[in-house]
């Protein structure tokens, strides 16, 4: 089944209605208490209020941090994704400037699959193990 677009879709955000959205959150202030995002409807022609809210939380905001991930930022994603499963807010909240989105896409795309990989070595390596000593018993 191929899926079909969404017919409210709006496409790609362009730079002026970036522009928009920097100005509400710099006229309004940068704390969450004062945004009315749903405002932002009429200025911005098929944005929702929830869509603008996200292109600010997870593109816009300067305290976005965009550079590679640390080893350090890694050990703590492995360590918390272990102990709070999948919140990945909480998480982000923990690693200053990455956004609960970056967060879930960097170990979606990058870190569990690194981590598979090694688990498949280890089990590998334990089970040639095993067969060597079953060998040797034998033998």
């Amino acid at each position: 089944n191929i899926k079909k677009p969404s017919t409210n879709s709006v496409g790609n955000w362009i730079p002026a209605e970036d522009e928009v959205i920097l100005k509400y959150v710099f006229h309004k202030g940068k704390s969450n208490d004062n945004m009315m995002w749903g405002n932002l409807q009429e200025s911005l022609n098929g944005r929702s209020g929830k869509s603008c809210r996200e292109r600010w939380f997870n593109h816009l905001d300067p305290k976005i941090k965009r550079t590679d991930w640390s080893q350090e930022e890694q050990w703590v994603l492995f360590i918390l994704r272990n102990q709070q499963n999948e919140k990945w807010s909480l998480i982000s909240k923990k690693l200053m400037g990455r956004t609960d989105n970056a967060v879930k896409n960097y170990w979606n795309s990058r870190l569990r699959k690194r981590i598979d990989s090694m688990q498949r070595a280890v089990d590998q390596h334990f089970e040639r193990k095993k067969k060597q000593k079953i060998i040797s018993i034998l033998a």
